[in-house]
Order: C-alpha cells, then sequence, then structure tokens
C-alpha cells in the first residue's frame, strides 16, 4: 500500500486513482474542519472539492519534508480563511452539539440556566473574527494541539497562542456581560 506522500508523486504524474485514494482518507476530515469553520454545508462542499483541486494541480509542488496531511488540511484552512475574508464574515456559525462541549445541567432545576449559558457561550463564539475563531475551533472543537493547529495553518506557535487566547478573553468578556463568570 503506497503512502501518502507516494500517493502525491503519483497525483503529480496524473494519476487519478492515487487523487482518489487521498480523497478516501482525508475527504471527511477536510469536510469535518470546513464545517467547524464555515458552518454552512453549501460551503463545506465547495471547501471540500475545492481542497482536492488544488492537490491535483499542486501536487509537484508539494514538499515531501512536511506531512501530507499537513499540507492537506492547511490547503483547506486556507481556503476557509479565505471565504471568510472575502465575504468580510464576522458572525460565523459554530455547529456543536450541546451534549459534546457544555456540562450537563448538574439537578432538575438547571436545564432552562444550561440553556441560557449555552445561548450566550454560542454566541460569543460565532462573534469572533475570522482568525480567532478558526483557531478556536481547532483547539476546543477538533482537539488540535498548538503545534497541530501550526502546523495545519502554517502558523508560527505564537501567532497560534495569541488568536487562542484573544478568543478565550473575548467569549469571556461577552460571558461577563450577561453575569457569567
Amino acid at each position: 500500500m503506497a503512502t501518502d506522500k507516494e500517493l502525491i508523486r503519483h497525483i503529480a504524474q496524473g494519476d487519478e486513482q492515487a487523487l482518489r485514494r487521498l480523497i478516501d482518507a482525508y475527504g471527511d476530515g477536510v469536510a469535518r474542519l470546513a464545517m467547524r469553520i464555515m458552518g454552512d454545508p453549501y460551503d463545506v462542499e465547495e471547501v471540500t472539492q475545492e481542497t482536492f483541486i488544488r492537490v491535483w494541480r499542486h501536487a509537484g509542488r508539494f514538499d515531501a519534508e512536511f506531512a501530507a496531511a499537513t499540507w492537506i488540511f492547511r490547503i483547506a484552512a486556507n481556503l476557509c480563511y479565505d471565504r471568510l475574508r472575502r465575504r468580510r464574515l464576522r458572525h460565523v456559525l459554530l455547529p456543536m452539539r450541546r451534549e459534546e462541549n457544555w456540562p450537563l445541567a448538574s439537578s432538575a432545576d438547571q436545564p432552562l440556566v444550561d440553556q441560557e449559558l449555552w445561548t450566550h457561550y454560542h454566541r460569543a463564539v460565532e462573534a469572533l473574527p475570522p482568525k480567532q475563531h478558526l483557531v478556536f475551533s481547532l483547539r476546543e472543537l477538533e482537539g488540535k494541539s498548538n503545534q497541530e493547529v501550526s502546523q495545519l495553518l502554517g502558523w508560527s506557535a505564537d501567532q497560534v497562542k495569541a488568536n487562542y487566547y484573544q478568543a478565550k478573553r473575548q467569549i469571556q468578556k461577552v460571558l461577563r456581560r450577561y453575569g457569567i463568570q
């Protein structure tokens, strides 16, 4: 079985089968990443397709020093970020399921309070600027480390840390307005 780097080398030579294998391996992950960032299934489909079109077109430029996954996810993240920047979106839907990202009610009296807290939290995350939203999504929702985010986006570790810090600070600021510590 060929490695991802070998598949990319074959893609650079025009091997469509190699591209199909790479899509099978990474297509779902690219779509999940795009959904976290874009929040719209139409955008997800477009970004996923464009990601692999770029892999096809630029396979000859792939630097084998890096992991194929890093290269592919960086392409996808950059496409998402470019779309957000072009549309100058400041409010991006963040499709999270409450059960996965927020503590459950502590008693029978808590569900309404928890729902209100969740709504404020969700709105605070939606209001983040695109870079902060991207880093926050990758860190908090995809469970990536600072190093992984840095590799995926091609940013320095300091850029990732700064954007993550600012995102958390902005969310806390918004939540404080509602009396939530």
